[in-house]
């Protein structure tokens, strides 16, 4: 995969774009970061760890918020708004889950919250164990952060387990192909911290919503409002620069501000992340209804 990514990079690039929107994932943005630091033209990636940033790459942007963004309203949201003092976290051993514990526990020592995590692997099948143990440890709240045929899993045991506490998910959980491999009353209540829910108010979201659906006859998601927001956000760029030079274009994205996608609003900072805010949603018979957007600085 990370071959190919690399290949299509180099090949999109010999065509002689201005830019490129993606790639997809983070391990794939990692291994096209050197060519398009050879190449000289910016690449937009919805890849979302915080080894992006640590790339120091002038032609590398993130479209969507870090990972440590989502981790950290989520911890926020559950003890401001759900008055959790002691927070569990179900996460997957994988960097995606233990990046966000990380993040979550350093919240917690920040803040002199008790903390209690109990980790799995991508394709395990039971959370008895782990479960058992969150429920007998006392935690008044639970952030899962998986993958999601996980997700789906913990969802139905943390039902058959009756756990009993409110839970808070990584974006996954308000995504509509995640949402059909749960059953409704698994997942009545929970809330999505996510960079895009569909029932948001804000016009770049409304507006989106009702061309995608119009056009494509499907519910709009997560993965194809932050690629629009990409579109949208390079060719506004092209637009300012006024040209197509590749070197052009990307000085302009780095100079991108108050730019209304369907992901947020687009400032780039210095490291060239652009999206600094997420949106809550709570599940209530299986439509993630938006609540409010939090800002990180």
């Amino acid at each position: 995969l990370q071959d190919m990514a690399v290949t299509c990079a180099n090949k999109l690039m010999s065509d002689g774009v201005a830019g490129v929107v993606g790639p997809h994932r983070s391990t794939n943005a990692m291994a096209i970061e050197a060519a398009a630091k050879s190449g000289g033209v910016a690449f937009l990636t919805g890849g979302t760890t915080p080894k992006i940033t640590e790339l120091d790459n002038p032609y590398l942007f993130r479209a969507r918020a870090p990972d440590e963004i989502f981790a950290q309203v989520a911890a926020t949201y559950a003890v401001e708004k759900l008055n959790a003092t002691k927070i569990g976290v179900f996460y997957n051993n994988d960097e995606f889950g233990t990046g966000a514990m990380e993040v979550i526990q350093q919240f917690c020592a920040d803040n002199g919250l008790e903390f209690v995590a109990e980790g799995h692997n991508t394709n395990d099948k039971d959370f008895t164990g782990q479960l058992m143990k969150m429920k007998s440890s006392g935690a008044d709240a639970v952030i899962i952060w998986t993958h999601d045929p996980e997700l789906a899993i913990h969802a139905r045991q943390i039902a058959e387990l009756n756990l009993g506490i409110p839970v808070v998910c990584s974006p996954g959980v308000t995504m509509p192909q995640v949402i059909d491999m749960c059953e409704a009353a698994h997942i009545e209540g929970w809330y999505g911290v996510s960079d895009f829910v569909s029932t948001a108010t804000q016009p770049a979201v409304t507006d989106f919503v009702e061309k995608f659906e119009a056009k494509y006859g499907g519910p709009a998601e997560l993965y194809s409002a932050a690629y629009y927001g990409a579109a949208v956000a390079l060719l506004d760029a092209i637009e300012r620069a006024g040209t197509d030079d590749p070197a052009a274009v990307r000085d302009a994205l780095a100079a991108a501000t108050d730019l209304a996608v369907p992901v947020g609003t687009i400032t780039t900072d210095a490291n060239n992340d652009m999206v600094h805010e997420v949106m809550v949603a709570q599940l209530k018979d299986k439509v993630p209804v938006y609540i409010e957007s939090i800002s990180v600085d």
